[in-house]
């Protein structure tokens, strides 16, 4: 009985202590989800606007992506293929292994194009929102790259125009 009278007083000061002082930063400014709303409102009009202006680059780099993935899954299948024979052809597998590491790189680099042309066509507070953006959606429900390094496994995506993780 007191144990559970403890505890209930213990939880009345902390709810009192929470209604006690208000939300925001102490200058008069916005602060917790209002600001977070107007934020995620200004980087989605700024995503609206991207898209709007580079739809077709988008487009031919999402069937460019498309069949570099399909070819990737070609080389996965033919190294496998290969494995599993009883006397595998090493020069075989090496060269398909370097085919898979040229699929990398090419998806690498159109997505690294695409990102330097949306950079270009930016000014410089848009990029600041832009890369704003892009920080937040890596933290939130996104699953991290592989391995301990930052940034991104080469040919995988990271945003909202046609990149998707896997």
């Amino acid at each position: 009985m007191r144990k559970s009278l403890v505890l209930v007083l213990m939880v009345l000061i902390g709810v009192s202590a929470l209604m006690a002082f208000p939300r925001g930063n102490g200058d008069g400014m916005k602060g917790g989800a209002g600001f977070r709303n107007e934020k995620q409102e200004e980087m989605q009009a700024l995503r609206d606007k991207i898209f709007e202006q580079h739809e077709k680059m988008f487009e031919a780099n999402r069937e460019k992506i498309q069949t570099l993935r399909l070819e990737q899954e070609k080389l996965v299948l033919s190294l496998k293929e290969e494995m599993m024979k009883d006397n595998p052809d090493w020069n075989r597998v090496s060269e398909i292994m370097d085919k898979q590491k040229a699929n990398r790189d090419a998806m690498w680099k159109i997505h690294k194009d695409q990102q330097l042309t949306i950079m270009k066509s930016l000014s410089k507070e848009e990029r600041d929102l832009f890369g704003l953006g892009m920080k937040m959606m890596r933290q939130g429900g996104q699953r991290p790259a592989k391995g301990a390094g930052m940034g991104q496994r080469p040919g995988m995506g990271e945003g909202p125009f046609g990149w998707d993780n896997d």
